[in-house]
């Protein structure tokens, strides 16, 4: 690289090797001043200008983002709203088909565990007591004697009465 000559060809000429070297320096080092002063200076306007469009960007993304949010958050929960209303459908419907189911069932075991268990005999001979008691129970009521009128004298008393 050259020596590049800072002064006038005439300032050289009147001013000694030593002084023009000097000055040379001196201007150079404020030269470098200078320029450091105005890059630092630089560096300070863009480093302002930078975080601002950095603020700016990061806004407009947390609302980018907030907007995603929303939506993903709609989308989410219609999605499970379908999803529940289908399930309550479903297990209603089912439910109710396999309460059915379970009711037949249930009824068809007992009817042949009945009929296993217990003879048919044994249940027609069961009705038939039954009856027998329904009667005597109703002749009870109508001839109006109850457990207690019904001693040896009052039961021969109705006899005679009903012969």
């Amino acid at each position: 690289m050259a020596k590049k000559q800072l002064l006038p060809k005439e300032a050289t000429e009147v001013l000694t090797e030593e002084s023009v070297g000097a000055i040379e320096g001196a201007i150079k080092d404020k030269i470098e001043l200078q320029v450091e002063a105005a890059l630092t200076q630089q560096d300070d306007l863009y480093a302002e200008k930078l975080q601002e469009l950095v603020t700016a960007i990061d806004k407009d993304h947390t609302s980018k983002l907030n907007r995603v949010v929303e939506a993903v958050d709609h989308n989410n929960a219609t999605k499970l709203l379908k999803i529940i209303k289908r399930y309550d459908g479903e297990l209603n419907s089912k439910a109710a088909g396999f309460k059915e189911t379970l009711v037949e069932s249930i009824s068809d075991y007992l009817e042949e565990y009945v009929d296993e268990a217990i003879p048919a005999k044994a249940i027609l001979e069961a009705t038939q007591n039954r009856t027998a008691k329904e009667v005597l129970t109703n002749l009870r009521k109508v001839l109006a004697v109850d457990s207690t009128l019904m001693s040896e004298s009052v039961k021969e008393a109705v006899v005679d009465g009903k012969t």
